[in-house]
């Protein structure tokens, strides 16, 4: 019979990576009527925990994995020793005394003359004598497997097909550490042979412990079992899925944001393969659907947005009796089968519900609205409340209709762009609710007060400025390494968009953004470019002023370099030494992450959960993994300064310190980045700050959302990069500023050429209305603009202000009224940073396929013709338009065209 195992080690959190190979291996015993066992490998005594054994197994039942036969590595310790005293009678097994400062020095030896880093099994030719008196000064000797180097592996994987290693390429796996305890790699194997594990289902990182363990399978027992090993899961930030990558995609907090479990299983069986991803696939389905033949051999990455959504199609096909007791923990108030039905189709997880909840129930975040029309809002409202009756009365006395009569309802009782439809959300707020928010839209300042999500308390907060007369901004820049491609640009934007926000609502602002031009990665494409470090950072960095210019970003009060700021970093890592936060060792300077009790406050990251469970092995000059360098010793031919604590170079998180410190002082305002930057460098930059000056340097973070191409994230892999350069070459860079800012900031954002089109041809549709004033009419404060960035940087909510304007400007047949509406569109656009051309410059340069002239000459004829009541000409004339790239735009005061 198939037998397989899932063993997970206690002494950490389940993440998406382990769940996999666990699904993997339920499907696969499921498929051939096998048995799926669980193994705890606690052999870890240390490290391991009941409370992550218990998470493990609530995370198991949780996704409804179970088990045939249940084990735990603890409670095979005596059949590990028989197993190792076997090895040693038969000569298998050799102890050996060397220190880990020892192996490590072999180590470096080895990789300075090019040899391959394998024990070179010097313990061998110890004599009996040279043993014992080893011992007798207290060294205890740790084990090793002595491998047939004479012989090359081979086995046929699941997965890969045919796979052969000589075990003369690595080391003899250790079986014992000096103090007693077995090591994995041995103790799966007696584990395995004794349970009688017929197939290994497992991650791709294991393919040379494999090869060894084959080894002591056949020492053991004389055979060994079947293997597959699957490609690691990756995230979309081209990490490994690990328990060092944080708690983020971990099952429990998975769990905790009540994502759905089949939504997990789903993706995570089909990750990989060619089969589709479906929540309506039941159980059986997947089982019948798995095979490792139709896997792939490339990592997979996993997208959590995927689970998110899928999650988000099953929710909204639950019934209120299904979701009820979820909904009670969550503490909704008001909770009914109403209130689900209302809110179903727009959750992502059932705790988005609390949400909605907050929003139907509670305060929300009041954006003003056109006064005018919440007056006619409040005269047509009656007692009791009908949805229908009252848009009826409404669109009768205003004469709106569509997106123009219900957008505005929506932005008043909700505070949101989106969300629900609009009639449950009126039956559900009631008359009393409905009117007094009626009210409260009339009473509210033209402009509302700022409110910006912070990352660190994770919630949307009032801005209050530390000091109201400057307001100052950190903004993490650009590493000169390589040519800045298109997702660059997004935090480049958005927080130029906070910046002109800032600058019309206080009297002063700090902008700094720094360059970061001393980095093992700029060396490194120095060397593949045979130039100066100094020859390429000084042309990326011009490159990177030419393509802000495009984009029109403005410039920042301060662009510090790194390299003109080592003094500084210097000074702080004096500092950190003084305050106990950091050690030397080694010609290293490194922070002490355990010194810092609040470490992973910012990315809500546990140090243990960190750490846990990770085999690789710690560089030797650390006290503890999770420390990280702050200074680094330089070899020959790389950057290096003078110090303290010898020739070096600064390590990357340091440099931002410095340069926020010195130009914004102890504390400022705001940190900003994007979210790839929030663990490990803000977090670092959180604890040096803290460490060296006792305060958190920043007292609000903003992280903007990552830039997919087509869906997924950019890599050399997928071929996928696209310099932000060709871009620019391609596009105006207000096109692409505004596909930039068309979605939240917060939000993933997808770049495709659909986007790209789209915003050209919102843009084209703006500069149209501006053809019916004059280029050099004025522009004019526009509150709603400001009004809508008030509301963490709404810029979605802000797009869609001006083309209301552009509406009214098109319907418009009073000059002065439209001359007056484009002065509110061109100074709401400049604060979003778009409309700065002329009209007919912004046209000339969209390439049009015809000249102005001959299009104007075609208006006209078709004007002819339609008066004519001649309407085929006319429409053979819109499609000849059409076909040259220009669209035609019908309104009271003519047709008004525009590129594509």
């Amino acid at each position: 019979m198939i037998k397989v195992r899932f063993a997970p080690s206690p002494t950490g959190l389940l993440h998406v990576g382990n769940i996999r190979i666990a699904i993997l291996n339920y499907l696969f015993a499921k498929k051939n009527n096998g048995k799926f066992v669980l193994r705890i490998d606690d052999t870890d005594l240390e490290r391991s925990t009941k409370e992550s054994e218990n998470s493990i197994i609530e995370d198991l039942k949780w996704l409804s994995i179970q088990w045939d036969e249940f084990y735990r590595q603890s409670a095979n310790l005596e059949q590990y020793k028989a197993a190792l005293d076997y090895l040693k009678k038969n000569g298998y097994a050799y102890p050996c005394y060397e220190t880990k400062e020892e192996l490590a020095l072999k180590r470096k030896i080895q990789a300075s003359s090019g040899a391959p880093p394998v024990y070179d099994r010097s313990s061998l030719n110890l004599s009996l004598e040279e043993r014992e008196k080893l011992e007798a000064s207290g060294i205890k000797p740790y084990w090793r497997f002595r491998l047939d180097d004479t012989q090359v592996v081979e086995w046929k994987d699941l997965v890969h097909g045919n796979i052969s290693i000589p075990l003369n390429s690595i080391s003899d796996p250790i079986l014992m550490k000096p103090d007693g305890s077995f090591v994995y790699t041995f103790a799966s194997v007696v584990d395995d042979i004794n349970i009688g594990i017929t197939h290994i289902i497992r991650g791709d990182d294991h393919i040379t412990n494999t090869a060894a363990q084959i080894d002591i399978f056949k020492a053991i027992s004389g055979k060994f079992p079947q293997f597959a090993h699957v490609p690691l899961l990756s995230s979309f930030d081209k990490q490994e899925v690990s328990k060092r990558t944080g708690s983020s995609l971990s099952i429990i907090n998975m769990r905790n944001d009540n994502i759905d479990p089949h939504a997990i299983w789903c993706v995570l069986a089909t990750l990989g393969t060619s089969n589709n991803v479906n929540h309506s696939d039941g159980f059986d389905k997947l089982v019948s659907d798995f095979s490792f033949e139709k896997m792939s051999l490339a990592s997979p990455k996993f997208n959590s947005e995927e689970v998110r959504l899928l999650t988000k199609k099953i929710i909204s096909e639950k019934s209120f009796d299904e979701v009820k007791n979820n909904l009670e923990k969550l503490n909704i108030k008001n909770l009914s089968e109403e209130f689900w039905n209302t809110i179903r189709g727009n959750l992502q997880s059932i705790n988005e519900a609390t949400f909605w909840n907050d929003i139907l129930f509670n305060k929300i975040n009041t954006i003003k609205e056109d006064e005018d029309f919440v007056r006619l809002m409040l005269e047509t409202i009656a007692d009791p409340l009908d949805f229908d009756v009252w848009i009826t009365k409404l669109k009768q006395v205003s004469g709106k209709k569509g997106r123009d009569l219900f957008h505005p309802i929506r932005i008043v009782l909700t505070g949101v762009d989106d969300g629900p439809e609009l009639k449950k959300i009126v039956g559900l707020l009631g008359y009393d609710r409905v009117r007094l928010r009626l009210e409260n839209n009339l009473k509210v300042n033209t402009m509302s007060k700022l409110q910006l999500y912070n990352s660190f308390s994770n919630s949307l907060e009032d801005f209050v400025p530390i000091d109201p007369a400057n307001v100052r901004v950190y903004a993490c820049g650009p590493t000169v390494y390589a040519s800045p491609h298109v997702g660059n640009a997004r935090p480049l934007i958005v927080f130029d968009v906070l910046f002109r926000l800032f600058k019309q609502l206080y009297p002063n602002v700090t902008y700094v953004r720094n360059i970061t031009d001393v980095d093992d990665k700029i060396n490194t494409r120095a060397r593949e470019r045979n130039i100066s470090i100094k020859e390429l950072t000084d042309e990326v960095i011009e490159e990177f002023h030419k393509n802000i210019s495009l984009l029109g970003i403005l410039p920042v009060s301060h662009e510090p370099r790194a390299t003109f700021h080592i003094n500084e970093m210097l000074n702080i890592i004096r500092r950190l030494l003084d305050n106990g936060f950091a050690y030397e060792s080694h010609g290293h300077v490194l922070f002490r992450v355990r010194k810092m009790p609040t470490y992973g406050m910012l990315s809500k990251r546990n140090i243990d959960d960190m750490i846990a469970g990770s085999r690789v092995e710690v560089a030797p000059y650390k006290e503890d993994p999770m420390d990280f360098v702050l200074w680094k010793p330089s070899d020959e031919g790389t950057p290096a300064w003078d110090s303290p604590f010898g020739r070096g170079r600064p390590g990357w998180h340091i440099e931002c310190s410095a340069m926020s410190h010195k130009y914004l002082g102890d504390q400022f305002d705001i940190h900003a980045g994007g979210q790839d930057l929030m663990f490990p460098h803000h977090e670092n930059e959180i604890a040096q700050n803290f460490g060296a000056f006792g305060c958190i340097m920043a007292k609000y973070w903003v992280h903007n959302g990552m830039l997919l191409v087509n869906g997924q994230k950019m890599s050399k892999s997928l071929g996928n990069i696209i310099s932000l350069d060709d871009i620019l070459r391609q596009h105006d860079g207000e096109v692409v500023r505004y596909a930039m800012l068309s979605s939240h900031y917060q939000k993933t954002l997808d770049w495709t050429d659909k986007l790209v089109a789209q915003s050209k041809q919102s843009l084209n549709r703006l500069y149209s209305a501006l053809r019916l004033c004059n280029d050099e009419t004025s522009s004019d404060s526009n509150d709603q603009i400001i009004d809508a960035l008030c509301s963490n940087l709404n810029t979605p909510l802000a797009l869609r202000i001006l083309h209301e304007l552009t509406d009214k400007i098109f319907k418009s047949t009073d000059q002065q009224e439209i001359n007056k509406l484009c002065a509110q569109l061109k100074g709401g656009a400049k604060i979003l940073g778009f409309l700065s051309k002329k009209t007919d410059d912004w046209f000339k340069q969209c390439g049009n396929l015809i000249s102005n002239e001959e299009i104007e000459r075609l208006i006209v004829e078709r004007k002819k013709a339609k008066s004519e009541k001649n309407f085929q000409r006319a429409d053979e004339i819109r499609q000849e338009l059409l076909e040259k790239n220009i669209q035609i735009e019908d309104t009271v005061n003519g047709a008004v065209w525009r590129s594509l």
